[in-house]
């Protein structure tokens, strides 16, 4: 009966560590702003489309060493996240567990439920949102307005 005792407080321990290792992963560790007095750390070209393919942004941007996506859109650019029922919230104050998800940048807003703003880095489907994007100097950086199914 002892033994049985030991092997669950063991599983458990085992549980709580591989749970402690997936949320390290998967949250989003990324600052809400970084310090811009440092060096230039390079720069990104960011193109923004719409689903008509009409270019709305063409701009080589600057970034620092501890910048990702989220902080380099947030310091250029007018944005808009979701709040934690996906609503506006201008504020982008709400983190999901994998980070913010944004609905809108300057005029090109995406309503989440049949359009999304989808980012590619140098022309493939990024495979992590906004707030866990590292950059590149000379990455590009392209955020398109798509149909939620595509």
């Amino acid at each position: 009966m002892k033994i049985n005792k030991y092997i669950k407080i063991l599983i458990s321990i085992i549980s709580i560590v591989i749970i402690t290792i997936i949320y390290y992963f998967l949250a989003d560790l990324s600052p809400d702003s970084i310090d811009t007095s440092n060096e230039i750390e390079g720069y990104i070209n960011f193109v923004l489309i719409d689903e008509s393919d009409q270019v709305l942004i063409d701009d080589n941007l600057d970034f620092y060493e501890e910048d990702t996506l989220f902080t380099l859109l947030n310091r250029n650019y007018e944005i808009v996240c979701a709040d934690q029922n996906y609503q506006p919230d201008p504020s982008c104050s709400h983190k999901f567990l994998a980070g913010r998800v944004i609905l809108e940048i300057e005029e090109l807003e995406s309503n989440w439920s049949d359009t999304v703003l989808t980012i590619y880095v140098n022309d493939k489907l990024a495979t992590s949102g906004v707030s866990n994007i590292s950059l590149n100097d000379g990455d590009q950086i392209t955020i398109k307005r798509t149909d939620y199914n595509e």
